[in-house]
């Protein structure tokens, strides 16, 4: 319809129709770019969409990794089996809710809330429970469930426990530290099988273990015996291997010496009870000894130069290096 009226315009006046045919273009130029700006806009807006989901799925992942260990007959344990659940950490987690199902139930109920990486849960009932852990986010919020795990609370089967588990730490060569993992033997056990923070041990044939590391802070072993009839109930401890250089650090930041350089007064600033002050010259003379003394000393008689304050407490030595102007 509209190329018969250009084509009557066309006759009658060249001018009008050259502006008629801009004014189309126009039109249609205008019209394509207010779409295409719609357009943005609407793929903008998912991209922030999917981009705030992405976070959330980030921020509020449910917890990975969940296991189930039962232990029974815990002496100083009020229960007669004690379930330990655990998983691994989730980055952000303000906290985790631990849910449990068993018996008739229809639904999953809340268990307990922790701020661990895992939680005991004790019962005088045999049975099997189904748990699952959720992530407790920054926002507030709770992340979805983790995979159920399933657990029979009660006795495995015939093959005891192994007893007697025990543990020392002392230094190692290769290795920092050495932790030295002794159990007494059990009668009928084929094998042992060990888990040490995570890392499996299986096929042990003997009652003692050597485990090697260069790591410090708390490990959890679990120790089980392998019988004919099948897997015992795990027995467990937890050994924390202490970094002494850091403590040592962070024992001498208690104390501060000022002012540095000094010129009659030097002021020992700690919380600590001071039992003893030694100072040596650079040449490793004592010039001062004294016994019970207060926080503050008069050096105003000693010569120019650097020397050394031995502090001693009930906990141990510090040595600070000052300068007398």
């Amino acid at each position: 319809m509209l190329s018969t009226k250009v084509q009557k315009y066309m006759v009658l006046d060249k001018k009008n129709v050259i502006s008629l045919r801009k004014n189309i273009y126009l039109c249609k130029l205008l019209t394509n770019i207010i779409v295409m700006r719609k357009l943005n806009l609407l793929l903008l807006s998912l991209l922030f969409t999917f981009a705030a989901y992405a976070d959330d799925d980030r921020a509020c992942q449910a917890p990975t990794n969940v296991k189930v260990t039962i232990q029974e007959n815990d002496p100083g344990y009020s229960f007669v089996y004690k379930a330990i659940i655990s998983w691994d950490a989730v980055e952000g987690a303000e906290g985790y809710q631990v849910n449990v199902k068993g018996g008739t139930a229809i639904e999953f109920q809340e268990l307990g809330l922790t701020n661990s990486l895992f939680y005991v849960a004790g019962s005088n009932n045999t049975g099997t429970l189904e748990f699952q852990v959720k992530t407790i986010c920054s926002t507030g919020e709770y992340s979805e469930a983790s995979e159920t795990v399933e657990a029979f609370i009660g006795p495995q089967n015939n093959c005891p426990a192994p007893t007697g588990l025990y543990a020392t730490i002392e230094e190692g060569t290769e290795y920092d530290n050495v932790i030295n993992i002794t159990w007494d033997a059990v009668a009928d056990a084929e094998t042992y099988s060990l888990l040490i923070n995570g890392e499996e041990y299986n096929d042990l044939t003997e009652t003692s273990f050597v485990y090697e590391t260069n790591e410090y802070g708390l490990f959890e072993i679990y120790l089980s015996t392998e019988c004919a009839s099948g897997p015992s109930n795990q027995s467990y401890i937890a050994v924390e291997i202490v970094d002494d250089d850091n403590v040592i650090e962070e024992y001498e930041n208690k104390f501060n010496i000022y002012p540095n350089p000094v010129n009659d007064r030097l002021v020992i600033d700690t919380d600590e009870e001071i039992e003893e002050i030694n100072i040596y010259n650079i040449v490793g003379i004592s010039v001062f000894k004294a016994d019970n003394i207060k926080h503050d000393i008069n050096v105003s008689d000693f010569a120019e130069g650097v020397y050394f304050i031995s502090i001693k407490t009930n906990k141990g030595e510090v040595v600070k290096r000052f300068i007398k102007k």
